[in-house]
């Protein structure tokens, strides 16, 4: 619950250092979005930014700026991710994560022509889709480089492919399976025919 991590990052903040209120919070962050809740990993975010504006804690500040403006693009808010862009440039702030989605977010504004992959979900030994890490600057002209890029740099295995269509605004779904088949030579086969 977004309230309870809040409740206990403020508790945190008053009592331990800020590496510690960090650890607590990028564990809590982590079971939301592998639970697909990103519109509460937002809030939280967003209290981590405000957190750190408080104490002139401005190296983690920016890092939660960074994770803003990802996770509004991952849910294709480009208006707030923009929003929190120019706030971050506004308190000028900088720094290696918040200045590469910077230029992640530029690039992403440049290239709406292009298909972007927003999600990748590789099928378990069980038959499940499980959400594995997708970069969001991996962008494509058509569906058949999106298709050469799986086969030649994800590992073997069966994929669900979400792509978002930047010209149109719409997402499409890839099913792609990129397992090799195993090979069975065929040495001989004798077959005997009786005719009583």
């Amino acid at each position: 619950d977004v309230q309870n991590i809040i409740r206990e990052g403020k508790e945190l903040l008053a009592t331990k250092s800020p590496e510690e209120f960090m650890k607590f919070i990028e564990g809590e962050i982590k079971q939301l979005e592998e639970n697909d809740k990103f519109i509460e990993s937002v809030i939280v975010w967003h209290f981590v930014e405000e957190a750190m504006e408080n104490i002139e804690e401005q190296d983690t500040q920016s890092y939660a700026y960074s994770k803003l403006i990802s996770r509004y693009l991952w849910l294709d808010d480009i208006q707030k991710a923009e929003k929190v862009y120019n706030e971050s440039i506004n308190k000028d702030l900088s720094s290696f994560h918040l200045d590469t989605v910077r230029t992640i977010f530029e690039r992403r504004k440049e290239t709406r022509s292009n298909r972007e992959i927003i999600k990748i979900n590789k099928m378990d030994i069980f038959g499940d889709l499980d959400l594995i890490p997708a970069s969001p600057s991996t962008v494509f002209e058509n569906v058949s480089l999106v298709r050469r890029f799986v086969h030649n740099y994800l590992p073997e295995g069966t994929y669900s492919i979400t792509i978002l269509n930047h010209k149109n605004n719409s997402t499409e779904v890839l099913e792609i399976s990129t397992e090799q088949l195993e090979e069975y030579e065929v040495i001989s086969i004798q077959e005997t025919v009786r005719v009583d």
